[in-house]
């Protein structure tokens, strides 16, 4: 049996720039990679067929997941029929969260089977079909710390963050739908944008402090008017101790960034009152 970890990620910033012509959004983001990973188990197989299964009631095990997708899409580029296999998930990252959970997993089945078929694609081509899967797969077969402009498929590596410890918590509901959120946003009517600049800045001289003070997602007005928890969640952070605290990608998972192990351990227990998915990465 083989095993793949795919990680999850955070936005340190999001601004929303433009409305593209073909209805998605330009953006300009900073994403960084966290220790908290999906296991995705794989076990060649004789019948010929693929079969997923998973430990999430949240994930289809058909050809809607997005590792299926992926497998999909790597055929159609390649004409390599893949082999038959067993695949399982092990989801640890929450789904509907704005962590890339679906992604990352995208991510790491299109690089195991290129791996595997002895590199039919090359590494440009591969983000290509990463994009056409989702915005965030791009960014997801790189990890690190990036900086993502266009859909999110335009990528340069940046410092990383400094040491620190990060508490991630997502509330116990549905989640809420990408999609809903930016069908919200005018464009117009941003009145703040993260300060992107500084936040490199930031990052480069390793001041977690400065980090911390520009933590800032375009999108949190919006998704805040679908999920108030996110609001309560980031409140609750701030009172444990946090330098900051932001609401990652489109929602609803929130982190906040600590400076000591004590203090995110402690937050991490106060915020388990409040939900079960809590994690300090």
């Amino acid at each position: 049996m083989e095993q793949i970890l795919t990680k999850a990620k955070i936005n340190l910033t999001l601004d929303v720039v433009a409305k593209r012509e073909d209805g998605y959004h330009d953006l300009k983001m900073i994403m960084h990679s966290v220790n908290l990973y999906d296991k995705i188990k794989i076990r060649n197989s004789n019948c010929g067929k693929i079969i997923l299964k998973t430990n999430s009631p949240y994930v289809p095990c058909d050809e809607r997941n997005i590792i299926m997708k992926a497998i999909r899409k790597f055929e159609a580029e390649t004409l390599i029929k893949v082999d038959g296999m067993d695949i399982y998930v092990e989801k640890h990252i929450p789904v509907c969260a704005g962590l890339a959970g679906g992604s990352t997993n995208a991510a790491g089945m299109l690089k195991y089977l290129n791996e595997k078929y002895n590199n039919p694609l090359s590494w440009e081509r591969l983000i290509e079909v990463g994009k056409e899967l989702g915005a965030d797969v791009p960014y997801c077969m790189t990890g690190g710390t990036c900086l993502a402009e266009g859909i999110g498929e335009k990528l340069t590596p940046v410092d990383s963050l400094p040491e620190c410890f990060i508490v991630i918590a997502r509330p116990n509901n549905r989640g809420i739908s990408t999609a809903k959120v930016f069908k919200m946003i005018d464009i117009n009517e941003i009145s703040y944008h993260p300060d992107t600049d500084g936040m490199l800045e930031a990052l480069k001289q390793k001041n977690i402090y400065d980090v911390s003070k520009r933590l800032f997602n375009v999108l949190e007005s919006y998704a805040i008017t679908l999920d108030d928890e996110i609001e309560i969640f980031k409140d609750r952070f701030l009172k444990n101790g946090a330098m900051g605290a932001i609401m990652s990608g489109s929602g609803n998972s929130c982190f906040g960034i600590f400076d000591d192990a004590d203090k995110a351990e402690k937050c991490r227990r106060d915020m388990k009152k409040l939900t079960n998915q809590v994690y300090v990465v």
